[in-house]
């Protein structure tokens, strides 16, 4: 079970949320990732019970259950999204697993608009 469900907004205000099976509605061999429209997101959020971390993709802020700040003090454009889950497995010397963590990663990428060099904000979340 994912501690964390996401939430795509998009730029008309629709939503789609990942169901807790994280399967995709378009296509059931994938995940429910698949289904994002990226080219339309305006900002994009993970939840848990008692914690909520939102990205938006149109001004490059986060917020961290309902507190708002900026990772970045230059222009960016063409903003996209960065997600993605961090496995680590921890075996003894025997190979049995004894530690299994998840670490959540939520941020975006973009281009400098007088370099086109690449710059990215991303935060981890255990």
């Amino acid at each position: 079970m994912l501690k964390y469900l996401f939430t795509a907004i998009y730029k008309d205000g629709t939503m789609f949320k990942q169901n807790e099976n994280d399967i995709s509605f378009n296509d059931p061999q994938r995940s429910a990732y698949y289904d994002i429209n990226q080219d339309e997101l305006a900002a994009f959020g993970i939840e848990s019970e008692k914690d909520a971390i939102v990205v938006d993709l149109q001004d490059g802020s986060f917020q961290i259950n309902g507190v708002a700040f900026q990772a970045h003090d230059q222009l960016v454009d063409n903003r996209r999204l960065i997600f993605f889950r961090r496995h680590t497995h921890q075996f003894n010397t025997e190979l049995d697993e004894i530690d299994h963590a998840v670490e959540y990663c939520i941020g975006w990428q973009g281009n400098d608009p007088n370099t086109g060099s690449n710059i990215q904000r991303v935060l981890y979340i255990k």
